[in-house]
Protein backbone atom coordinates (compact mmCIF):
# COMPACT_ATOMS: atom_id res chain seq x y z
CA UNK A 1 0.00 0.00 0.00
CA UNK A 2 1.26 3.53 -1.12
CA UNK A 3 1.98 6.12 1.33
CA UNK A 4 -0.66 8.45 0.04
CA UNK A 5 -3.66 5.54 0.02
CA UNK A 6 -2.22 4.57 3.67
CA UNK A 7 -2.94 8.46 4.74
CA UNK A 8 -6.09 8.72 3.01
CA UNK A 9 -7.47 5.50 4.77
CA UNK A 10 -6.28 6.87 8.30
CA UNK A 11 -8.32 10.26 7.34
CA UNK A 12 -11.33 8.50 6.68
CA UNK A 13 -11.65 6.18 9.46
CA UNK A 14 -10.67 9.41 11.43
CA UNK A 15 -7.56 7.81 13.39
CA UNK A 16 -5.68 11.03 12.69
CA UNK A 17 -2.35 9.33 12.60
CA UNK A 18 -1.18 10.76 9.18
CA UNK A 19 1.98 12.53 9.62
CA UNK A 20 4.41 9.96 9.18
CA UNK A 21 2.53 9.59 5.65
CA UNK A 22 2.52 13.66 5.20
CA UNK A 23 6.28 14.11 5.88
CA UNK A 24 7.58 11.37 3.40
CA UNK A 25 5.12 12.43 0.58
CA UNK A 26 6.87 16.28 1.36
CA UNK A 27 10.22 14.63 1.51
CA UNK A 28 9.51 12.80 -1.81
CA UNK A 29 8.89 15.87 -3.18
CA UNK A 30 11.39 18.34 -2.53
CA UNK A 31 13.75 15.35 -3.27
CA UNK A 32 12.39 15.30 -6.96
CA UNK A 33 11.81 18.43 -6.69
CA UNK A 34 15.90 19.41 -6.47
CA UNK A 35 16.85 16.64 -8.44
CA UNK A 36 15.18 17.61 -11.07
CA UNK A 37 16.34 21.08 -11.37
CA UNK A 38 19.52 20.02 -10.95
CA UNK A 39 19.77 17.99 -13.65
CA UNK A 40 18.17 21.00 -15.36
CA UNK A 41 20.68 23.53 -15.13
CA UNK A 42 23.36 21.08 -15.73
CA UNK A 43 21.92 20.10 -18.97
CA UNK A 44 21.42 23.91 -19.78
CA UNK A 45 25.19 24.56 -18.63
CA UNK A 46 26.02 22.34 -21.58
CA UNK A 47 23.99 23.71 -24.10
CA UNK A 48 25.76 27.17 -23.83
Amino acid sequence: MSYSVSGLRQTISMNGQIGTQVLFLAFVLVLFTALGTLVYRTDKKQLA
